[in-house]
């Protein structure tokens, strides 16, 4: 059913490992949000060509940010309009880069596209100047060019798989492959630039105009995983994981739009005290990867039960398409385990205290969907014995309750009274409350 936790069939220890695995996953994706715009603002005016203070822009990256908080409300389908052309224009000016830097230094555009090459691989893990541990150990820095992946699917409620696919295979995917290679163009030429290999790999008279395409980009990065954070909630507020929350729906043709006031200004805060305590990007580059990798793993996981438990596949096609993806997601996740020293813990002593949190409040459901069965049959119970409710103080379902309107000679007051309840078969302990209390009840009962 929409309410019920994942994992609603197969065997209790099955269905409670999905269930936990699923809450953490989303703790995960949440600690990773409130470093991804943080963390991709700094970045962006760290470009800007000016001797400037950390504080000075500090103090422009929390006016941005508040910026991109303040424009969640009006809907991720009006901020896509203005979106979309500036993305176009941000990958499509990525891509010219890159190839104004293959062009302008040959002879490393030759050294750069030799490592498309699968041997180059094959030789950078075991004969390379950082083959083996040194190796295994840049993976670290490697899995920082496909962070924002786990927002696609976060995303997916907003846009739907189509899109998404045609933008990445289209528009995304080539223009970043050859940003990437230019960068590495430019760094042969220039090593000192690993510093910044972005800004490092822009011409000195574009300056300007990148610091402000990317600071906009940022701002539309942070947008999708801010997005894709509300669409998560409110599916783990549908499986009980999360408290009752407002959700807003700012598109009335598309129900995935949602907008989550509490969520958005919890985030906001988050991301100005990581903006103020950490000062810059290089200082956050420790936290960015382990949220994100975990999340991989999990997901890489819930898609092998999927497969194996929903589609029916056998164990050797499940094994087929999930151990490639897990060996993947492994290497990476172990490789970004070792940023937890650094500031790495950030993003998991969140996702820890989200996920403690979510589990608390299924546990506490959980218990109190035991105790109203309990209840329930034991009123079932007294009418089956007795052919009607005893005391009002008993009523728990309506069934119980038409008993005792029957039974009992109870005063009706010529009233309308709306009782609030979540659940639409229990009667709220104020219904039986009233009744013991006044020795009557109003005629007409709604339970809301």
């Amino acid at each position: 059913g929409r309410g019920a936790p994942p994992g609603g069939g197969g065997p209790p220890r099955l269905r409670a490992t999905v269930t936990f695995a699923t809450m953490l996953a989303v703790s995960l994706i949440a600690g990773d949000g409130c470093i991804t715009p943080a963390v991709s603002v700094l970045g962006a005016l760290e470009g800007i060509p000016l001797q400037m203070g950390d504080n000075i822009k500090v103090a422009i990256a929390v006016a941005i940010i508040a910026f991109i908080f303040l424009m969640q409300r009006r809907g991720s389908s009006v901020i896509g309009s203005v979106a979309g052309p500036i993305t176009i224009v941000w990958f499509l000016t990525i891509a010219a880069l890159g190839i104004h830097n293959l062009v302008t230094h040959p002879e490393a555009a030759r050294l750069v596209l030799s490592g498309l090459n699968p041997n180059a691989f094959v030789t950078f893990w075991t004969t390379g100047a950082y083959r083996g541990v040194d190796a295994w150990r840049t993976l670290a820095g490697v899995v920082l060019s496909v962070t924002g992946a786990e927002a696609l699917y976060a995303d997916m409620g907003h846009f739907g798989r189509v899109p998404i696919s045609a933008a990445w295979l289209v528009l995304v995917y080539p223009c970043l492959v050859l940003q990437y290679m230019g960068q590495a163009a430019a760094l042969c030429v220039r090593p000192h630039g690993v510093v910044s290999p972005f800004y490092n790999a822009v011409p000195d008279n574009l300056k300007w105009p990148m610091v402000v395409l990317a600071t906009l980009a940022a701002i539309i990065a942070s947008q999708a995983m801010i997005s894709g954070l509300f669409s998560l909630l409110t599916q783990a507020y549908a499986a009980k994981f999360v408290p009752k929350i407002l959700v807003l729906h700012t598109n009335p043709d598309h129900e995935g739009q949602v907008y989550i006031p509490e969520v958005n200004w919890a985030l906001c805060l988050m991301c100005v005290l990581i903006c103020v305590a950490f000062k810059t990007s290089g200082r956050l580059a420790g936290a960015y990867g382990i949220a994100v990798t975990s999340t991989f793993l999990i997901t890489t996981f819930l898609l092998g039960i999927v497969i194996r438990k929903v589609w029916r596949w056998n164990w050797l096609a499940t094994l087929a398409v999930v151990l490639p993806l897990a060996l993947v997601d492994a290497a990476l996740w172990s490789a970004n385990v070792m940023k937890i020293v650094d500031s790495g813990w950030v993003p998991v002593a969140i996702s820890a205290v989200l996920c403690f949190l979510m589990h608390t409040h299924l546990w506490g459901h959980c218990r109190e969907r035991a105790v109203m069965a309990k209840e329930a049959a034991s009123e079932s119970e007294e009418i089956a014995a007795r052919g009607h409710i005893e005391s009002p103080a008993h009523v728990v379902t309506v069934m119980g309750l038409r008993s005792l309107l029957r039974s009992e000679p109870l005063a009706r007051t010529d009233k309308v009274v709306v009782f609030l309840t979540p659940y639409e078969s229990k009667v709220p302990r104020t219904v039986g409350a009233l009744a013991t209390l006044l020795g009557c009840l109003p005629k007409t009962i709604i339970l809301l």
